[in-house]
């Protein structure tokens, strides 16, 4: 029976990233950034990746620019709150 997943712990059962894979991912999303800097989810992608290679204090950063995105995003209500809760719970846990 799988284990349910509350809405603020979206990733809660994916295992940590080993640093050198997780800095990896962090280099290649990155990049995404600067091919979509008006999506909040790409911020969000970014900071998931900084968090997992230990970049605590660039990943609180890349999560408020992904609040600030999403403020300017077109996305229906619920997105924008589901993509907000997420960005604001990654700040909230790594301050």
């Amino acid at each position: 029976m799988p284990i349910p997943v509350g809405p603020s712990e979206p990733r809660a059962l994916t295992p940590p990233l080993h640093p050198h894979r997780a800095r990896a991912i962090s280099t290649f999303t990155s990049g995404i950034v600067e091919w979509f800097p008006a999506s909040a989810n790409v911020y969000d992608s970014l900071a998931e990746a900084l968090e997992a290679s230990g970049d605590r204090r660039e990943a609180v950063a890349v999560s408020e620019k992904g609040l600030e995105v999403l403020a300017r995003q077109e996305l229906t209500p619920q997105q924008r709150r589901d993509m907000a809760e997420l960005l604001e719970a990654r700040i909230k846990r790594l301050q």
